[in-house]
Formats: C-alpha cells, structure tokens, sequence
C-alpha cells in the first residue's frame, strides 16, 4: 500500500488547482495598486489628465477580467484569486510605504 489515501490527492488537487487563481491575483493586484499609487502621485503632483484617465481605464478592467474569469470556473478560484489581490495589495503598500508623493 503506498499510503496515500484518495482525500490527499483530491487535496493536493484542489491546492494546484488554486494556484493558478492565487498568481494571477497577485500580479493583478500588484498592477491594480500600484496604478492607483501611480494615480495619486499624478494627481497630487498636478500631472496629465489624460495620463490619468489611462490609468483608470486600464486597471478597472484589468480587475474586472481576473474576478469574471476565476467566477466562471467556480467559487474556490475566484476566492483564492481575491487572496491573490490582497497579497499584491500588501506588498504594493509595503513596498511604497516609505515613497513620497
């Protein structure tokens, strides 16, 4: 007997199968904030409006696309893929968190 049981491998299954998801919420998240990080400075220092209304205009959809598409392959996906967006968040905030406007 190989001492593997069936729920081990359903389990692993589910943890590669949400790994995918968990990625791409973390680099989409680290885009997303930083954008609005990028937005704020634009904003406080007086920059382009266009520059800024490019920014909005590519990140919402950005963010907008990885939610639909982890929601059409199931509840579990799009979770892990909100996790990932939490990550990049942090380490977005983490990383600017001594950076000057």
């Amino acid at each position: 007997m190989s001492g593997v049981t069936s729920s081990a491998l359903e389990s692993a299954a589910l943890a590669f199968s949400l790994a995918a998801p968990l990625a791409a919420g973390i680099g989409v998240g680290i885009v997303y904030f930083s954008a609005i990080w990028w937005t704020a400075r634009l904003v406080v220092g007086g920059g382009g409006g266009s520059t800024i209304i490019a920014l909005m205009a590519l990140r919402i959809p950005l963010l907008a696309g990885v939610c639909v598409l982890a929601a059409r392959h199931g509840t579990q996906p799009l979770l892990a893929a909100v996790a990932g967006l939490l990550i990049g968040r942090a380490l977005v905030m983490h990383s600017r968190k001594n950076a000057t406007a």
